[in-house]
C-alpha cells in the first residue's frame, strides 16, 4: 500500500471521528437548550428545553407527527457509520432519516392535554432548535462519508454483511 494513500486515509478517518464527535456533541447541546416558546392562550406562554420535547416526541404519532423518530436514526446512523462495512446499508437509512427530518420541519403545534382540545402554537424558535436540525441534517453526510472511508474494496456485497 502507498504511504501517502495510507496516511491520506488515516487522516480522513480521524477527521470524520471528530466531525462525528461535534454532531454528538451539538446534539445533546440541543436537548438542553430552549427550543420553542408556545402557549395555548395569547396572554400566556411556556418556554420548553430539548429535553421536554424529546420526552413528548413519541406521542407525536397519535398526531401525525414523525420528527421524533430522527433522533433514533440519528443514534442508528451513527451505529452504522462506525459497525457496518456496507455503504448501502447506511444510506437506506439515511434516506429514511432525511424522512423524518422533513417531517420535523412543518412542526407548529402539539396537543395541550389528553383530549386534544387545547394545543400549543408555537410563537417562536430557539438555537436548541435550530442546532437540532443542523446536526440532524449534517449526520447523513458524515455518516455515509465515514462508512464509505471504512469500507474492504477487496469484499463484495455478499462478502460485506
Amino acid at each position: 500500500m502507498n504511504v501517502v494513500k495510507f496516511m491520506a486515509s488515516w487522516r480522513a478517518e480521524i477527521t470524520l471521528k471528530f466531525a462525528l464527535f461535534g454532531l454528538i456533541l451539538l446534539w445533546i447541546a440541543s436537548l438542553t437548550a430552549p427550543v420553542a416558546r408556545a402557549s395555548t392562550e395569547p396572554s400566556v406562554s411556556e418556554v420548553f428545553m430539548g429535553h421536554d420535547i424529546l420526552l413528548m416526541g413519541p406521542f407525536g404519532i397519535l398526531v401525525g407527527e414523525f420528527g421524533w423518530f430522527a433522533n433514533i436514526t440519528f443514534g442508528l446512523l451513527l451505529l452504522t457509520s462506525f459497525y457496518s462495512a456496507r455503504v448501502e446499508r447506511t444510506a437506506v437509512l439515511s434516506i429514511f432519516h432525511l424522512l423524518f427530518v422533513a417531517s420535523a420541519l412543518g412542526w407548529n403545534s402539539w396537543p395541550a392535554d389528553e383530549g386534544g382540545a387545547r394545543y400549543y402554537i408555537i410563537n417562536a424558535h430557539f438555537w436548541g432548535y435550530y442546532s437540532w436540525f443542523a446536526c440532524v441534517f449534517a449526520m447523513p453526510l458524515f455518516s455515509v462519508a465515514h462508512a464509505y472511508s471504512r469500507r474492504d474494496p477487496t469484499l463484495t456485497n455478499d462478502e460485506a454483511q
